[in-house]
């Protein structure tokens, strides 16, 4: 069945397919101008858009409250000091800043102490590789030593050979045996790893007494305790023994917060991980593989930062394997050669206007502490403040004069499916050319930002111009600002800075 609709009879004969296009062609005309007014709209609000987002990012950078070393109306920007120390050597024990000019300017630093965390750390986690059977070797006994992670089998036929086997293998001083009264023992230094097991088919470690006939388990293998096995599995191992409670748990207090572990469910690992999720403690505990030894430390520094702990239900892990008692921090403490002491709890302070931090400890340090106004941090102020102001007025500029191009219109949806998507995009570059010529929003603007650069601050003593800065001699860059004199703004910084921090700062009550 046929969609199209003819006029049949007294109309027959005429073209009725054309006069019907034609007459939605005439209206489409008329849709088209109401979408391209509309494109045109939208692209002048999005013009709009992008230069109050450039505005905006220049308000950011110079006049907000928040960032004071930069915001160019605050009287902080114009007051930065630069503090030496003597020689640039002292950095590296210490760290001061200035806000002002202080009392402490002109005095000599004689000694620094850095304050600590409280920090404690346990005796060595794991038990000597030794052996606790009775000697029984025999030609061919045959054992794997595996020293950091090189695996090597080591055969005897008498146990005197043995220090030398095991040199062959690894080198002199690297491994010494014991021989205890027919015990053997295996030491080396705490940063290397040690480790024994048996040669399949050969029972060289039994001969060397490493199997608990009681237990029917070796023991005392390794130099290093698993820290991830279950500690009932593993409590024979560490250096020290200790008791569990009086329901067979591990407990004891930090700081006042208990903690309760099943030692046949739970790892040193397990441990250390659920004391350091506990935030209400505010320490850390680690297990440092070097020396083999487990530490736990405060988080903040000072002697009011405390370490407690204890057991727990006479049980006697805590004790044995870390510590018990009371521990503290110490405060830092700055000692100057006119007697004056500054102490407190951290590494970084205020005091008169002035920020330290502590760095190294040093009893002789002999550091002479003097201030000056840090013009060039002021500079590096004022002369980021014009650049980034030109590039605005360019950029405003730039759309004000921006030419026109009156034959490219907004393209129709219908124009838009008979291009290529390269020849949209140019096209329509062109269109939105000039969109924000002559607004006089924006001209006006650019004539406010002018006046309240150049008009005179009252009481100011000083104007751009005393400074070495001018706009621009080229009338087309519009109020762009240049610095005419270097020099000239080097010596007003040097002996106006108070005036300049006026010109810049001052509230006047008109807007």
């Amino acid at each position: 069945m046929s969609n199209t609709i003819r006029l049949t009879g007294i109309a027959s004969g005429m073209d009725t397919d054309t006069l019907i296009k034609q007459m939605i062609d005439a209206e489409q005309i008329r849709v088209d101008k109401v979408k391209q007014g509309k494109q045109y709209a939208e692209w002048k609000i999005e013009g709009y858009r992008n230069t109050i987002n450039d505005i905006r990012g220049f308000k950011d950078n110079f006049f907000d409250f928040l960032k004071p070393k930069n915001n160019i109306r605050s009287p902080q920007t114009f007051n930065t000091y630069k503090v030496n120390l003597g020689s640039d050597d002292n950095n590296r024990y210490l760290d001061i800043s200035a806000n002002k000019l202080s009392d402490l300017a002109n005095k000599n630093i004689k000694s620094i102490t850095k304050a600590t965390t409280a920090s404690v750390t346990g005796s060595e986690l794991s038990k000597a590789i030794s052996g606790n059977g009775d000697l029984n070797i025999t030609a061919g006994t045959r054992f794997d030593m595996t020293f950091n992670g090189v695996k090597k089998t080591i055969e005897i036929n008498d146990i005197s050979e043995l220090q030398g086997k095991i040199n062959e293998a690894f080198g002199e001083n690297k491994v010494t045996v014991e021989n205890d009264g027919g015990k053997i023992s295996f030491s080396t230094e705490n940063t290397n790893t040690l480790k024994l097991s048996e040669v399949e088919g050969n029972i060289g470690l039994r001969n060397l007494g490493f199997y608990n006939d009681a237990t029917s388990e070796y023991s005392n293998l390794t130099n290093k305790i698993d820290l991830n096995q279950n500690i009932s599995a593993i409590k024979e191992t560490f250096g020290n023994s200790f008791a569990l409670s009086d329901n067979g748990k591990i407990e004891f207090k930090i700081n006042d917060i208990e903690f309760s572990f099943d030692p046949s469910s739970t790892s040193i690992n397990d441990i250390i991980k659920e004391v350091n999720n506990n935030k209400d403690l505010q320490a850390n505990m680690k297990y440092d593989e070097i020396n083999d030894k487990l530490t736990i430390e405060s988080s903040a520094t000072g002697y009011a930062s405390e370490l407690k702990i204890e057991d727990m239900n006479n049980s006697s892990f805590i004790s044995n394997v870390l510590a018990s008692g009371t521990f503290h921090g110490t405060d830092s403490k700055l000692e100057f050669d006119d007697g004056t002491v500054i102490e407190r709890s951290t590494n970084n302070f205020q005091i008169d206007g002035m920020t330290f931090n502590l760095k190294e400890n040093v009893s002789n340090a002999n550091m002479d502490i003097s201030i000056n106004n840090d013009t060039a941090k002021t500079k590096e102020t004022i002369v980021s403040f014009i650049e980034k102001y030109n590039e605005l007025v360019d950029n405003i500029n730039g759309k004000l004069s921006e030419k026109t191009f009156r034959d490219f219109k907004p393209l129709s949806d219908a124009q838009k499916e008979d291009m290529k998507e390269s020849e949209v995009e140019k096209w329509e570059e062109k269109a939105k050319s000039g969109i924000m010529k002559d607004e006089r929003a924006l001209d006006s603007m650019l004539s406010s930002m002018r006046r309240a650069l150049y008009e005179s601050v009252e009481g100011a003593g000083i104007s751009l111009n005393d400074m070495g800065i001018q706009t621009t001699e080229n009338y087309r860059e519009r109020g762009k600002l240049v610095i005419k004199d270097p020099e000239k703004l080097d010596k007003a910084l040097a002996e106006n800075s108070d005036k300049i921090a006026h010109l810049f700062t001052n509230q006047s009550d008109n807007y």
